[in-house]
């Protein structure tokens, strides 16, 4: 999947003016701003978040819902002189529009050969020169005109070379992108010369519509048995049901003798691509042309830092007691979640859930029985152990799962093996958990913030 990005960069507008209009905007909208970052991912219903890059001649939104709801924020940004849209269509194609007090003076969609649509006229050397003359910098209408016409196999690069052309680096991220790097930081920061300002929001909920207080350690273990007598089927159902598998069958075996090939040529060029680098994502497209900001960025790093026997995640406000592991300086293709810690070898993950997420988990399906389930309390929080064991083709699986409840989420930590723990290994983790604490402002009440 390519990247998706649609950002608003103001010209020559203060940062603050910007602010005040889109926070009023997520206001009138039902989201409060607040200082507390979200604590789940993916989640656009109740939480969003932006970003401010300022400088002495832009004012660079990124926003989370922007694919979404960017026509409504063009159109509250109208009020500033000048205001460019900035967007990314799956990597296969760019573009750009400017407008001059809310009316559409110029723009194009580029690397439309790897588009399947355009929402803007090809680019001419027109454009070029009408977006230069407007933002006052006539001595760049080469490299703006150089970038509108570079082709390239992902619309990430001629879009950043664009960006920088008019020294607006910052338009070429999405809010995932910043939203990763800033960890959860409320403070606003400098990097390579601009000012980066968060704002996290959570959707207002009136009186009455509170969330309903989870209580962990009262979700029932339910099981499904298969031997429990259902409603018979009539005969004539019976004969269209498998009439239907038949002919399913008949359907799927063309199509996997003609995919199965396609799959193994595709995962195999995916791995040589991955292998010579020369492919892959923006930050690792864009090394001949470092301007900084894109390297500081870049080296994110993980959201938890250790510090002596603790792993701390800040965003989170929450910290563990594990001692240090060699195996915590491996690379890792995948960084996510709230820890990973590793004991005896066998990597756990602890994420932030949500409390329907825990009870689907105790749901247990076909063929899985819970072998443990414990209750206990980790300092003032509620916890629990469930253990449950899957019966395979080839033997059991297990599943560990300890979680913490906490007020504002419940940490989840998982173990996936294929036989059981040594009881050295879970008894180590046992006592990982039950040093788990909270700390900071995150999980307490958090009023919203005013402007």
């Amino acid at each position: 999947m390519g990247t998706w990005s649609r950002n608003f960069l103001a010209h020559k507008v203060e940062a603050s003016a910007v602010r005040e209009c889109f926070v009023r905007w997520m206001e009138r909208r039902g989201f409060d701003l607040v200082a507390r970052p979200p604590l789940f991912d993916c989640d656009k219903q109740d939480e969003r978040c932006a970003f401010l890059f300022s400088s002495s001649q832009w004012t660079v939104l990124l926003y989370n819902s922007a694919f979404e709801e960017g026509d409504r924020v063009l159109s509250e940004l109208s009020e500033f002189p000048r205001v460019i849209e900035i967007w990314i269509g799956d990597s296969d194609d760019w573009g750009y529009a400017l407008f001059e007090s809310g009316n559409f003076s110029c723009g194009c969609t580029l690397n439309q050969e790897h588009a399947s649509s355009a929402s803007q006229p090809p680019a001419t050397a027109e454009d070029a020169a009408k977006l230069c003359d407007a933002l006052g910098i006539p001595e760049r209408f080469n490299a703006v005109l150089r970038a509108q016409r570079k082709r390239h196999l992902f619309a990430d690069v001629p879009c950043e070379k664009f960006c920088q052309a008019i020294e607006a680096e910052p338009a070429i991220f999405t809010a995932g992108d910043i939203e990763q790097w800033n960890a959860g930081r409320l403070e606003s920061c400098d990097v390579a010369g601009w000012h980066i300002t968060p704002l996290y929001f959570e959707k207002h909920r009136r009186l009455g519509e509170e969330q309903p207080e989870t209580m962990l350690q009262s979700i029932a273990v339910r099981s499904f048995n298969p031997d429990q007598p259902r409603r018979p089927l009539s005969p004539e159902m019976e004969q269209m049901i498998q009439a239907n598998v038949r002919m399913m069958k008949l359907v799927i075996l063309p199509i996997r003798l003609v995919m199965t090939p396609i799959v193994w040529m595709c995962i195999r060029g995916a791995l040589l691509i991955g292998w010579l680098g020369k492919f892959g994502t923006k930050f690792k497209a864009a090394p001949k042309t470092d301007n900084g900001l894109s390297s500081m960025i870049a080296r994110r790093g993980k959201p938890w830092q250790r510090d002596g026997d603790w792993l701390v995640n800040n965003r989170h406000g929450c910290r563990i007691r594990v001692a240090f592991s060699e195996a915590e300086n491996k690379p890792a293709p995948f960084i996510f979640g709230v820890f990973t810690f590793f004991v005896g070898g066998t990597e756990i993950l602890c994420a932030g859930v949500r409390p329907a997420r825990v009870r689907q988990i105790y749901d247990l399906r076909t063929g899985q029985e819970a072998i443990r389930d414990e209750s206990f309390t980790v300092g003032p929080s509620a916890a629990r152990k469930l253990v449950t064991r899957t019966k395979e083709k080839d033997g059991f699986s297990f599943y560990y799962h300890w979680f913490v409840e906490c007020p504002c989420a419940i940490y989840q930590f998982t173990v996936f093996t294929r036989t059981e723990l040594p009881a050295e290994d879970e008894g180590e983790i046992d006592t990982i958990v039950r040093s788990f604490e909270t700390f900071g402002d995150v999980h307490r009440s958090s009023p919203p913030i005013t402007n």
